[in-house]
């Protein structure tokens, strides 16, 4: 943002919100359709592609997006969609069948949200034992602890308090989530237009640097 002072010389200050960070990312699913990673702009330079949801569903296009994904020199990642309806042991199987074991992708994602979930809503105490399964797992398997996507409102009801045990990627596109502080990723719209991916797509950012983002994958 740039301010004229009285003298006419100009200050430059940092803009607010998500264009103070300087790495930014995307994260897709088979909603988008077949994406062409050709046309992603070089700006983004991650990407949390979905995998699987629950104990048997898999994304078509993910094995695709994550090769293209990959061809493009884009840090790659795979984010499972957590069921309360499904035990954590079998939703780990789905994630570990289909997602590839590879030393510089970024960690496993595990998206926690209110909305789309089963009907059936378990206690704090059951859920956090079946995510702790789900994730104890993964981490064995890759190496590396799984992150935890929050939204507002899964972090309201659950969330609370796992920013001590897990890296958090927080969903908020109304404010940068400092009721979080130690955020990892911030998912900043849902709402993006982004050449090569049809329709509205969501927009990330990670807070630090580029070689941090390296260091975090490695």
């Amino acid at each position: 943002i740039a301010l004229t002072l009285g003298t006419g010389a100009v200050r430059y200050i940092a803009e607010p919100g998500p264009w103070r960070y300087s790495v930014h990312g995307l994260d897709v699913s088979h909603h988008r359709g077949e994406i062409n990673w050709d046309r992603v702009p070089g700006k983004y330079r991650f990407v949390y592609i979905k995998s699987t949801e629950g104990a048997n569903f898999r994304d078509r296009f993910f094995r695709r997006n994550w090769r293209e994904a990959c061809r493009r020199g884009m840090l790659t990642g795979a984010y499972h969609f957590f069921t309360f309806c499904k035990s954590g042991a079998a939703q780990a199987r789905n994630y570990i069948r289909t997602v590839p074991k590879e030393t510089d992708s970024l960690p496993p994602a595990v998206d926690l949200e209110n909305s789309g979930n089963c009907n059936r809503r378990p206690s704090v105490r059951s859920f956090r034992r079946e995510l702790k399964v789900f994730t104890q797992r993964l981490e064995q398997h890759y190496g590396k602890r799984p992150v935890l996507y929050l939204t507002k409102w899964f972090w309201q009801d659950y969330g609370q308090g796992l920013e001590d045990q897990y890296d958090i990627w927080m969903s908020d596109v109304t404010a940068e989530p400092d009721y979080v502080p130690a955020w990892k990723f911030w998912q900043h719209s849902i709402r993006g237009s982004v050449p090569g991916v049809n329709g509205e797509t969501d927009l990330n950012v990670f807070r630090g640097s580029l070689r941090d983002l390296r260091r975090f994958a490695g």
